[in-house]
């Protein structure tokens, strides 16, 4: 199992598998999120299969191979699981020295949970991570060998290109915020348009942090420490954050007790919807392209909030294909009873007390605006 994120271990994976090869052994590795290049010289084999709960540009290559196995969990469900069926062998991590002992890095999420469970942790010090995370004492124990070995800083992974439609989508968006919501944002250039656009009191509770959030509490609108389970960003992202403590356990930042109770609104985007408000954000054409993370569990927590809701944003088309189709022929992600409220380039859909037949007229006006 690999720690993920940007400051992901890979150079200490590819040690182990070319050591696995040389041996003539098989093994199988379990990964998380790999958002850019990651896992690219890796290839699914006979001798070296992969099983992951969540794409990204670095890993899907993979996704065509046999060899590859895509698992559809919930972010939030990932603790239990690993500590029953997916309790890990080897955890393979990265993180910083300090004076206090060892500190991840720029993600938390699952990590911590990881540690707690394996049989055996082999660590890769990496001194250029910068320490985000609420974290101090991570518990390694005796189970951890430390592993010299090359490193690389964290991935720079730019903030998205904000296009005129993003915009006027999270125009919309931002304009159903009240004084001191918190939100979640999901990444992409629609949710970076909602924190770029904040003008109110707003706290972050989110699955990632980026630029933009750091963006906003220099300008005063985000009046709470941020928190997320990933920092994802710029280098000078990664430096300014140095720390603050945002990064945190998916315990804790995918909570949904916690979430509920609060003036919560999810602010996440899709694939592809249907006309009775089901959401796919897991694959297109048959394809795995992303996975569950932590949509389904924002999505269910803003419907819960009394105050707060549950939105899903996108463009009616992607290229010239429309975003919105009579029925999902994917995996449903996020069930409809989990959304709110729709959003588009033309305007929003509150589909709040819709029967299926009122949400696919409804749906269909928006569409076709």
């Amino acid at each position: 199992m690999v720690a993920d994120g940007v400051g992901a271990p890979w150079e200490l994976l590819r040690d182990q598998v070319e050591g696995a090869r040389r041996r003539g052994e098989t093994c199988e590795v379990f990964v998380g999120w790999c958002l850019a290049d990651g896992l690219k010289w890796l290839e699914a084999s006979h001798d070296i299969t992969v099983r992951s709960f969540m794409g990204g540009n670095g890993s899907r290559h993979l996704v065509p191979s046999p060899h590859f196995n895509y698992v559809p969990v919930r972010f939030s469900h990932l603790p239990r699981a690993l500590a029953t069926w997916l309790q890990p062998y080897t955890l393979l991590m990265s993180a910083r020295q300090h004076t206090s002992g060892w500190h991840l890095g720029t993600e938390a999420g699952w990590i911590p949970a990881a540690i707690e469970n394996a049989s055996r942790i082999i660590l890769r010090p990496n001194p250029a991570l910068p320490i985000t995370t609420a974290l101090r004492d991570l518990g390694l124990g005796s189970r951890t060998s430390i592993s010299e070995g090359p490193t690389a800083p964290p991935e720079v992974i730019p903030a998205p290109t904000i296009d005129d439609v993003s915009r006027a989508i999270a125009e919309r968006i931002v304009a159903l915020l009240p004084d001191n919501s918190a939100i979640q944002y999901g990444p992409g250039p629609i949710g970076a348009a909602c924190v770029e656009l904040l003008r109110r009191p707003t706290r972050i509770r989110s699955g990632i942090v980026s630029d933009v959030v750091a963006d906003a509490v220099q300008r005063g609108v985000v009046t709470t420490p941020p928190a997320g389970a990933y920092a994802v960003g710029t280098a000078s992202f990664y430096e300014e954050i140095a720390d603050r403590g945002w990064v945190d356990r998916v315990e804790r930042t995918h909570d949904h007790r916690s979430l509920s109770d609060d003036t919560f609104f999810a602010l996440n985007t899709a694939l592809e919807i249907d006309l009775s408000g089901q959401v796919n954000v897991e694959s297109i054409r048959g394809t795995t392209v992303a996975g569950l993370g932590g949509h389904a569990d924002f999505a269910f927590s803003a419907a819960s909030s009394r105050s707060g809701l549950s939105i899903v944003a996108l463009p009616s088309r992607r290229g010239t294909t429309p975003t919105l189709v009579e029925k999902l022929t994917e995996n449903v992600t996020t069930q409809r009873s989990d959304i709110d409220v729709v959003v588009n380039e033309h305007g929003m859909a509150d589909l709040r007390g819709l029967s299926d037949r009122e949400r696919a007229r409804t749906l269909s006006r928006l569409w076709s605006s």
